[in-house]
């Protein structure tokens, strides 16, 4: 997996920071919680564009078309059947999950519709609602994802140690209060092949 080295760099007036006016710790919170938004949103942009060669020798069964109830279910036998028999998960944002209602719904599974959005259980395959991403909608509504197996798709790997740079003001020409952090990381889809299916079901 290559990786590659993402910064942060900020800065203020000293005199601000002095007065109190700016409290630079908040700064520096701001810049971790901004890395692992970036992260988040590299993770889902990843996994939402992912091909099959992408996918590692692992079964892919890509379906598209207008949404049938009995495609999607043979999509899960088919994924179910490539790792082993093992029990798969349907995983969707909440509006690509909406369509999934069984043919006749039971009171209770009428009022879990009612309160979540969709359905927990598909025909006794579990649903995940993957929440979506502020990035101009990182997942695609109109797209599911089933996965069986134990593995977990995306690895992220780290090269070194978090870099932090603290800057001087009095070396600066405008006094001003530096900070910079950088990681260096990558990631990419990695499964085995005879442990793991995925299948992705994008429909109209």
């Amino acid at each position: 997996i290559p990786t590659s080295l993402k910064t942060v760099r900020i800065y203020e007036e000293m005199n601000r920071v002095l007065s109190g006016r700016v409290d630079f710790n908040q700064f520096i919170t701001k810049v971790a919680e901004s890395f692992k938004q970036k992260l988040l949103n590299d993770m889902y942009t990843l996994w939402s564009g992912a091909t099959a060669d992408q996918m590692g020798g692992t079964v892919y069964f890509p379906v598209a078309g207008n949404y049938d109830e009995d495609t999607l279910l043979d999509l899960i036998a088919h994924v179910e059947a490539s790792a082993g028999g093992q029990k798969a998960t349907i995983v969707g944002t909440k509006k690509a999950l909406r369509p999934l209602k069984e043919s006749i719904l039971s009171d209770g599974a009428k009022e879990e519709w009612h309160k979540l959005g969709y359905v927990g259980t598909f025909f006794g395959t579990p649903v995940v609602a993957a929440p979506q991403r502020h990035k101009e909608f990182v997942l695609d509504d109109d797209v599911l994802t089933i996965i069986a197996g134990n593995e977990k798709p995306i690895k992220v790997v780290y090269e070194g140690n978090p870099i932090v740079l603290m800057g001087d003001p009095l070396t600066n020409a405008d006094f001003t209060q530096e900070y910079l952090y950088g990681e260096k990381y990558g990631m990419g889809i990695v499964l085995a092949g005879k442990s793991a299916g995925v299948g992705r079901y994008e429909f109209t």
